[in-house]
Protein backbone atom coordinates (compact mmCIF):
# COMPACT_ATOMS: atom_id res chain seq x y z
CA UNK A 1 0.00 0.00 0.00
CA UNK A 2 0.96 3.54 -0.72
CA UNK A 3 -0.59 7.00 0.42
CA UNK A 4 0.05 9.83 -2.83
CA UNK A 5 0.27 13.80 -1.78
CA UNK A 6 -3.23 13.65 -2.59
CA UNK A 7 -4.63 11.57 0.42
CA UNK A 8 -5.46 8.81 -1.72
CA UNK A 9 -4.45 5.14 -0.87
CA UNK A 10 -3.57 2.83 -3.35
CA UNK A 11 -3.22 -1.11 -3.01
CA UNK A 12 -2.28 -3.39 -5.74
CA UNK A 13 -2.62 -7.06 -6.84
CA UNK A 14 -0.54 -8.97 -9.60
CA UNK A 15 2.58 -9.05 -11.00
CA UNK A 16 5.27 -7.78 -7.49
CA UNK A 17 7.80 -5.82 -9.70
CA UNK A 18 5.18 -3.64 -11.48
CA UNK A 19 3.11 -3.05 -8.93
CA UNK A 20 6.11 -2.25 -6.52
CA UNK A 21 7.17 0.09 -9.18
CA UNK A 22 3.85 1.90 -8.91
CA UNK A 23 3.81 1.94 -5.43
CA UNK A 24 6.91 3.82 -5.81
CA UNK A 25 5.48 6.04 -7.89
CA UNK A 26 2.81 7.02 -5.52
CA UNK A 27 5.13 7.53 -2.71
CA UNK A 28 7.22 9.82 -5.09
CA UNK A 29 4.33 12.28 -5.25
CA UNK A 30 3.57 11.10 -8.85
CA UNK A 31 6.78 12.61 -10.12
CA UNK A 32 7.31 11.39 -13.38
CA UNK A 33 5.01 9.61 -16.03
CA UNK A 34 2.80 6.98 -14.11
CA UNK A 35 4.30 3.09 -14.45
CA UNK A 36 2.53 1.74 -17.28
CA UNK A 37 -0.61 -0.86 -16.43
CA UNK A 38 0.59 -3.73 -19.08
CA UNK A 39 -1.17 -6.71 -20.30
CA UNK A 40 -0.16 -10.40 -20.08
CA UNK A 41 0.83 -12.57 -22.98
CA UNK A 42 -3.40 -13.39 -22.61
CA UNK A 43 -4.61 -10.15 -22.88
CA UNK A 44 -5.58 -9.90 -19.28
CA UNK A 45 -3.63 -7.40 -16.65
CA UNK A 46 -0.42 -7.66 -15.13
CA UNK A 47 -1.17 -5.83 -12.27
CA UNK A 48 -4.73 -4.07 -10.67
CA UNK A 49 -5.17 -0.70 -8.31
CA UNK A 50 -7.77 -0.20 -5.96
CA UNK A 51 -7.55 3.31 -5.11
CA UNK A 52 -9.53 4.86 -1.91
CA UNK A 53 -9.81 8.16 -0.72
CA UNK A 54 -10.35 9.56 2.58
CA UNK A 55 -13.88 10.69 1.14
CA UNK A 56 -15.09 6.74 0.65
CA UNK A 57 -14.48 7.17 -3.14
CA UNK A 58 -13.36 3.98 -4.75
CA UNK A 59 -11.48 3.09 -7.84
CA UNK A 60 -10.38 0.26 -9.87
CA UNK A 61 -7.05 1.22 -12.12
CA UNK A 62 -6.10 -1.06 -14.79
CA UNK A 63 -4.70 -0.80 -18.39
CA UNK A 64 -8.35 -0.40 -19.49
CA UNK A 65 -8.69 2.89 -17.60
CA UNK A 66 -10.55 3.64 -14.42
CA UNK A 67 -13.99 2.14 -12.95
CA UNK A 68 -15.88 3.57 -9.86
CA UNK A 69 -16.35 0.99 -7.70
CA UNK A 70 -17.56 3.70 -4.85
CA UNK A 71 -21.35 2.41 -4.78
CA UNK A 72 -20.38 -1.40 -4.39
CA UNK A 73 -21.42 -2.84 -0.75
CA UNK A 74 -17.54 -4.51 -0.15
CA UNK A 75 -14.52 -5.17 -2.95
CA UNK A 76 -11.35 -7.44 -3.43
CA UNK A 77 -8.98 -7.84 -5.89
CA UNK A 78 -6.38 -10.53 -6.47
CA UNK A 79 -6.26 -14.22 -7.71
CA UNK A 80 -8.17 -14.71 -4.73
CA UNK A 81 -10.66 -12.75 -4.75
CA UNK A 82 -13.63 -15.19 -5.34
CA UNK A 83 -12.86 -16.51 -2.19
CA UNK A 84 -13.10 -12.96 -0.12
CA UNK A 85 -16.03 -11.89 -2.10
CA UNK A 86 -17.96 -15.04 -1.13
CA UNK A 87 -17.27 -14.87 2.65
CA UNK A 88 -18.41 -11.29 2.54
CA UNK A 89 -21.38 -11.75 0.02
CA UNK A 90 -22.76 -14.54 3.55
CA UNK A 91 -21.93 -11.62 5.82
CA UNK A 92 -18.00 -11.94 6.91
CA UNK A 93 -16.44 -8.26 7.64
CA UNK A 94 -13.68 -7.90 5.41
CA UNK A 95 -10.40 -9.02 7.63
CA UNK A 96 -12.43 -12.74 7.90
CA UNK A 97 -12.81 -12.66 4.68
CA UNK A 98 -9.03 -11.91 3.84
CA UNK A 99 -8.48 -14.42 5.84
CA UNK A 100 -10.46 -16.99 4.31
CA UNK A 101 -9.19 -16.41 1.15
CA UNK A 102 -5.54 -16.99 2.85
CA UNK A 103 -6.47 -20.60 4.14
CA UNK A 104 -8.92 -21.24 1.48
CA UNK A 105 -7.26 -19.93 -1.78
CA UNK A 106 -3.99 -20.86 -3.49
CA UNK A 107 -2.48 -17.45 -3.79
CA UNK A 108 -2.98 -15.48 -0.69
CA UNK A 109 -0.69 -15.00 2.04
CA UNK A 110 0.80 -12.38 3.84
CA UNK A 111 -0.12 -10.16 7.40
CA UNK A 112 -3.54 -8.69 7.65
CA UNK A 113 -4.75 -5.26 8.84
CA UNK A 114 -7.50 -2.94 8.64
CA UNK A 115 -7.47 0.58 8.36
CA UNK A 116 -10.78 2.45 8.95
CA UNK A 117 -11.95 4.85 6.02
CA UNK A 118 -11.00 8.45 6.46
CA UNK A 119 -8.08 6.99 8.68
CA UNK A 120 -4.41 8.16 8.18
CA UNK A 121 -1.69 6.22 7.42
CA UNK A 122 2.01 6.67 6.59
CA UNK A 123 3.33 7.11 2.93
Amino acid sequence: MAKGPDGFVFGIAGNAALGTAFLDWVRSGYIGESPLIPLDKDGDNEIVVLRAGSDGSLSLLSHFGAEDLSGLPYMAIGADAAVALGAMHVGAPAIRAISAAIEHGRWTSGKVFELPVGKSIDA
